[in-house]
């Protein structure tokens, strides 16, 4: 049975976790960590500092670090898809899948290019659809991986305090004290 002391410990984690997670939303909203540093930094000052939610917090920064760099990848699939589907041309060569860190560098006229570089005839309607489908996905994968760096630096930034944490703890054991709460 749970101890009502552990039963507000956990409501309490749970409440602090989806305030980290608002604070998450409004970082990447925003382009900067300020509100979700401050917050971690707090946790840290806490006497004694709620290991718990950082690891918590981490395993959050990383669920949505995948699910941004999903999302990015499927944003340039997306693109890869339209130009193989319906006008048969290959702009892998321009737009390769291990290149997404660079993808939002690429100028749409390059991937429009690859049309005409592979001998298919487009309309100028189709041409600037291709064209606006480029601008687009170029811009969106802009953006993912500016949050993508900065969910990277703020899971770091969590790891390394969390690392920090154990090691001071694990030289401060004293062999007669019930052992704390460790980072895994």
């Amino acid at each position: 049975m749970m101890s009502e002391l552990a039963f507000q410990t956990m409501s309490e984690y749970a409440q602090l976790r989806d305030q980290a997670i608002e604070l998450l939303d409004l970082c990447l909203t925003e382009g900067e960590g300020g509100p979700l540093l401050a917050f971690i930094d707090e946790q840290i000052a806490n006497d004694p500092p709620r290991i718990g939610l950082l690891r918590m917090l981490a395993d959050d920064l990383q669920l949505r670090l995948l699910s941004l760099r999903e999302y990015r990848f499927d944003v340039r699939d997306r693109v890869v898809c339209l130009f193989r589907d319906d006008f048969s041309v290959d702009i892998t060569d321009a737009a390769p899948p291990d290149g997404l860190d660079h993808y939002h560098l690429l100028d749409p006229q390059t991937l429009v290019a690859c049309v005409e570089q592979q001998g298919q005839a487009v309309t100028e309607q189709e041409r600037l659809l291709l064209l606006k489908t480029a601008e687009a996905s170029i811009e969106i994968v802009a953006q993912l991986t500016a949050d993508v760096r900065l969910a990277e630096y703020l899971r770091a930034y969590v790891t390394d305090w969390l690392q920090a944490l154990n090691t001071q703890r694990s030289r401060t054991y004293q062999p007669n004290e019930p052992p704390g709460e460790y980072v895994q």
